[in-house]
């Protein structure tokens, strides 16, 4: 029977319900916001055969900062296939898909963070940003600070903006992305700690939390005193442990959030770099269109692409770092 690669139309959403919740187990009230807010008509690519939903892949819009500028990215998230037909290659053919689609939509890169990194390192991604994971079972109040709760993105704006002045690789929050960020979040119980220093909000973390421990999904500071402050409060409302990251370079971080080109050239020419393509040739084995056959002595695959994009980095050739600024990475979305 032959397989039938489309997007997905309004009324087979629960059947995209469905599937996402045999591969992620994720709460019904959290699917049914994630669908009615973040999957928007147009943007989920599926396989059918024979009216069965095989394969699906979701592409979320947003703005990341890259070398100081918004570019225009898709999030690839909820990528999942039917239990019963995995194996057999299919998810290899609806990325490859995907990024030919967003191609045609003028989206030269494209983020996601994996269920496994050495999955989509096969196919062209690469890990642009590390953190440092942590895990406390208890932390010391800082002195003169309060703590308060609070979903309003007014007050948590400032602050992620604070930080991330000093980074790149980020998602840029408007209006849209903030209620996105706070919605999936109060969908699923989860809550915000604010730091009140001085009278002034200074930090905060989005977490969930069970009695045996908080999962701290997004961690903003200005020092990591204030990371302290908040694990404290944290751990004092009877969670046995609480689980957290922040954005590391060290020798002991992990890799965290992946990046991948989609369109070459179209990229370079938008961070005004189009003459790297004079010097080196690229190599893309998975969205062939990104090769470049310029007969260049020197060659880059489009992973080292990423690394150079994001973070002016090449480990052939520091040199490279002429075209992209080195810069500090950070993300915190996930989907």
């Amino acid at each position: 029977m032959s397989k039938d690669i489309r997007l997905l139309a309004k009324d087979e959403r629960p059947l995209a319900k469905a599937l996402w919740k045999e591969a992620f187990q994720d709460s019904d009230a959290f699917i049914n916001w994630y669908f009615d807010h973040k999957i928007l008509q147009g943007n989920s690519l599926c396989m059918f055969e024979g009216g069965e939903l095989l394969s699906i892949v979701h592409m979320i819009p947003y703005a990341v900062r890259i070398q100081g500028r918004p570019v225009n990215s898709a999030f690839i998230a909820g990528v999942a296939t039917s239990e019963k037909r995995r194996g057999e290659g299919l998810m290899r053919t609806m990325l490859s898909e995907s990024l030919a689609l967003l191609k045609t939509r003028g989206t030269a890169i494209t983020h996601l963070y994996p269920f496994s990194h050495k999955f989509y390192e096969k196919f062209g991604w690469a890990a642009y940003s590390c953190v440092s994971r942590q895990t406390v079972t208890a932390a010391s109040r800082l002195r003169g600070a309060d703590v308060i709760e609070t979903m309003n993105a007014d007050e948590l704006s400032p602050m992620y903006n604070r930080m991330m002045k000093d980074f790149d690789g980020y998602v840029i929050r408007g209006k849209r992305e903030w209620e996105w960020r706070l919605g999936e979040l109060k969908s699923d119980g989860g809550r915000c700690a604010v730091l009140i220093r001085d009278d002034r909000a200074c930090a905060y973390m989005l977490y969930y939390a069970t009695k045996e421990k908080a999962d701290i999904i997004e961690t903003v500071y200005e020092d990591e005193e204030d990371i302290g402050a908040l694990l404290a409060y944290i751990l004092s409302q009877g969670h046995g442990r609480a689980e957290y990251y922040i954005p590391s370079e060290g020798i002991n971080s992990a890799k965290h959030g992946m990046a991948r080109i989609v369109d070459a050239k179209a990229l370079l020419l938008e961070l005004d770099a189009q003459d790297l393509v004079l010097n080196y040739d690229i190599v893309d084995d998975f969205a062939v269109w990104n090769n470049t056959q310029n007969d260049c002595k020197q060659r880059m695959s489009v992973s080292e692409l990423v690394c150079l994009v994001h973070c002016g980095k090449n480990k052939q050739n520091p040199a490279l770092a002429r075209f992209f600024a080195p810069r500090k990475t950070c993300i915190f979305e996930a989907y």
